[in-house]
């Protein structure tokens, strides 16, 4: 059975165990499940139900980082130009909660997709 994080502690296990090489853990897969939660939340006049346009850079910051990461994990190269498949794969999407200004995007595909890249050292 996968090691599945779900939570703090299962993440803090998690890098315990690959910082100490007990890569065995890890044996069966890995997988996140509704976990960690990215959630922002903008308080203002001026943020009243809308986004302005000087918040995306701060998204847009986290999709390069996270598709880095991805190409770092993969090919070794955090340059590597990704395919079509693995850019859709790792799009963040942003959605406005009805009737306020909090933020969230869903980074388990792009998590899971890490993780099942995971090998040992």
């Amino acid at each position: 059975m996968a090691f599945t994080i779900s939570n703090d502690r299962n993440m803090t296990r998690a890098i315990t165990a690959a910082v100490e090489g007990e890569y065995g853990l890890f044996a069966d897969g890995l997988r996140f499940t509704s976990w960690p939660p990215y959630q922002i939340t903008i308080k203002g006049d001026d943020f009243d139900g809308g986004m302005p346009t000087r918040i995306m850079p701060a998204f847009m910051e986290l999709q390069r980082a996270l598709r880095r990461a991805y190409a770092r994990d993969i090919y070794g190269d955090d340059k590597a130009v990704l395919t079509t498949d693995e850019r859709e794969r790792t799009g963040l999407v942003i959605r406005l909660e009805p009737g306020s200004t909090t933020f969230g995007a869903n980074l388990l595909p792009v998590l899971e997709a890490l993780a099942g890249n995971i090998t040992s050292v």
